[in-house]
């Protein structure tokens, strides 16, 4: 028997949840110069390492977001990153029409309890393409709401899957926009608090 055994196998899902952990971050320069030796050499159809990343990585990490479209992720958008945790949170960027109304003032996060105690009812969006992002948060006033002092808004929210996973990959992105101040808006943040 010889170092590694025949049986053994790389599960696809536990590398790509590996890759996301920030102690495991490799820079992407190295990524990049590994892929320019290895996989555009023997295989010319995977134009960059970003359209690989995408086609390996995101899949995988769709379960916390089920409705995203791999289709939908602009690969030429996502190229100021340094780390496979910065290509992730810029594939979950808003557009830049949403980015701009985004208040970089406001340092003030309010919780789901605290929001509820308050008279805020969460409900899921009623189709994904009424999200302008994968992580869009809508707010609906209610109509007439002075001669009806009983409605409660409303905050529109996709779904968010719970698997086995899903904390680790919040917490390292969490951990990665926290480690990045200034240079990295507070996303992924302020839609888990």
């Amino acid at each position: 028997m010889g170092l590694f055994d025949e049986n053994m196998v790389i599960e696809p899902l536990s590398m790509a949840f590996d890759l996301v952990l920030i102690e495991n971050q490799i820079p992407f320069f190295v990524l990049q110069d590994t892929f320019e030796c290895t996989c555009s050499r023997f295989k010319p159809e995977v134009a960059s390492l970003n359209e690989l990343i995408i086609l390996g990585l995101v899949p995988a990490l769709a379960f916390f977001l089920p409705e995203v479209n791999i289709k939908d992720i602009n690969v030429n958008v996502c190229t100021t990153h340094i780390r496979i945790l910065g290509f992730i949170h810029n594939c979950c960027r808003p557009p830049d029409d949403v980015e701009k109304d985004w208040s970089s003032d406001s340092e003030t996060y309010y919780s789901a309890v605290e929001l509820d105690r308050a008279g805020v009812n969460f409900k899921p969006h009623h189709q994904p393409q009424d999200r302008q992002w994968p992580m869009d948060i809508q707010l609906e006033l209610p109509r007439f709401s002075w001669c009806r002092p009983w409605a409660k808004p409303i905050l529109r929210m996709p779904l968010l899957g719970i698997h086995n996973f899903t904390e680790l990959v919040f917490r390292n992105l969490i951990a990665y926009e926290q480690l990045s101040p200034g240079s990295v808006r507070h996303y992924v943040t302020s839609w888990m608090y």
